[in-house]
């Protein structure tokens, strides 16, 4: 994995486009955050590991009825004794069994956890490179028409002479054309601003950033695969065994002590204890209330992640039709009729000495539609980029 990682960033570096897979890949090898939740997984697993393990027996050493006057003499009494004590909890009603399968589902829980951080950062940075990419096609379509508005110019200024057009039209397509550069100098900044939020989703520069822009035909979803909702069934299933454990505590542990004691110049003996709490206060059975509630509130927290999925999930739909519908309307009808006049009139220019105030309106209404089927396009890949998380996609 780290060799394909190291290859991809490689083609980044020399300018290649790559698919968002790839871009995929070095954001889960280099970000933090996602570095961080695979640590909480080893954590889980460790912790699973110990789950099942007894406590540690208690070791104690004593010596008693020590004489003030000579410690060292051992045998005036029969109390006077030396003693190793050893105690250990027992469990009970298979509650090791309950807290290893409880400790196992919150394992399970972080996994899933981990694959819902991976997607909300894909569909982020799924979103900025489509943008960026959109954005370095709206500043190649002002720089097309400030050539545009410049040619126009050159128009203008041989019909001074021979229509007698007024000389001021010229400086209102100079600050046409200087209202474009403002603008396009604008979209380049943003463009940088999409490149450094790129590049801090990757923990990495690269010199190109780009990916196809082609829209899709289907998207497939089913969200009941998703992480995030397999995440709040584990939750379910963890409140049932936690449910299941407070159930079993009713039957308390049991503590067995064995000691023995040494006595000069007399018998040895040992002692042997067991003792368990006694469940009389009812705790026990406000635990397992308590523990019933949380049951109810993973049950309905699972009903309304779905229903916010599904409602989520049918607006970035629509909005996805919607934007794909207006962007290739723009596309194959308005904006060809609209070069389509552009031409009629640009030829009237040269056949019938018209002037060229029409043909820079018409421009503008052709940077407009432009703009505007950018914008569509943009939409899109906006939804696009959403429903990347809701397809539940790693």
């Amino acid at each position: 994995m780290k060799k394909e990682v190291l290859a991809v960033l490689f083609l980044l570096t020399l300018g290649f486009s790559q698919s968002l897979d790839s871009y995929f890949e070095i954001l889960k090898q280099n970000n933090p955050t996602l570095k961080s939740l695979k640590n909480s997984i080893y954590i889980d697993r460790q912790k699973t590991k110990l789950s099942s393990t007894w406590e540690n027996p208690n070791l104690s050493i004593g010596v008693n009825d020590l004489l003030l006057d000579n410690f060292s003499k051992r045998n005036i009494e029969p109390m006077q004794t030396q003693s190793i004590i050893l105690s250990q909890k027992i469990p009970t009603n298979s509650k090791l069994n309950i807290a290893e399968s409880i400790s196992k589902t919150k394992e399970a829980i972080s996994k899933e956890l981990y694959k819902d951080s991976v997607l909300k950062l894909e569909s982020s940075l799924a979103f900025e490179i489509y943008n960026y990419q959109i954005l370095k096609k709206k500043i190649a379509l002002y720089s097309k028409y400030i050539k545009n508005i410049g040619y126009i110019k050159s128009i203008y200024i041989k019909q001074i002479s021979t229509l007698k057009l007024p000389i001021i039209k010229i400086k209102e397509i100079e600050i046409l054309k200087n209202q474009f550069v403002i603008k396009r100098n604008i979209l380049k900044r943003e463009l940088k601003t999409v490149k450094f939020k790129i590049q801090k989703l990757l923990f990495t520069k690269t010199k190109t950033i780009s990916t196809s822009l082609s829209m899709k035909k289907n998207i497939s979803l089913d969200i009941n695969s998703h992480p995030l909702i397999k995440a709040y069934k584990l939750k379910q299933k963890k409140a049932y065994q936690n449910l299941k454990l407070k159930r079993a505590k009713k039957i308390p542990d049991i503590k067995l002590k064995v000691g023995y004691f040494q006595r000069e110049g007399r018998n040895d003996y040992l002692s042997v204890g067991v003792s368990i709490a006694l469940p009389i206060r009812g705790r026990e059975e406000s635990d397992i209330q308590i523990a019933l509630r949380e049951l109810d509130n993973t049950k309905l927290a699972l009903k309304d992640i779905k229903n916010s999925f599904s409602q989520e999930v049918s607006i970035y739909k629509e909005q996805l039709k919607e934007a794909k519908k207006n962007y290739y309307l723009i596309k194959n009808t308005l904006l060809p009729n609209q070069k389509e006049i552009g031409k009629l009139l640009e030829n009237e220019i040269y056949t019938q000495n018209k002037s060229t105030t029409s043909l820079v309106q018409n421009l503008n209404s052709i940077i407009a539609l432009e703009l505007q089927a950018l914008e569509q396009q943009k939409e899109y890949f906006f939804a696009y980029s959403k429903l990347i998380y809701f397809m539940g996609r790693i």
